[in-house]
């Protein structure tokens, strides 16, 4: 189960590396690097979604990280 919430973090962490370049090339003017894809941003909101849940106590962490293992690219 822990090598599966590292994984989670992980790809947490890359996307979220992603959007702060986004957000800086923005800031400079330029465009994003490329435009997201329909399925990155699906599943950038099924992510959002379950944190969310998590946050606010509708989702144990086990069922948290049950339900995030499906969202994982690897």
């Amino acid at each position: 189960m822990l090598l599966l919430f590292i994984t989670a973090i992980k790809c947490i962490e890359g996307d979220a590396a992603l959007v702060e370049a986004d957000v800086i090339r923005h800031a400079r003017g330029q465009q994003p690097s490329k435009q997201k894809r329909k399925a990155r941003t699906n599943h950038q909101t099924t992510l959002l979604t379950l944190c969310q849940q998590y946050t606010k106590g509708e989702k144990t962490i086990r069922e948290f990280l049950h339900e995030i293992r499906y969202s994982i690219r690897l």
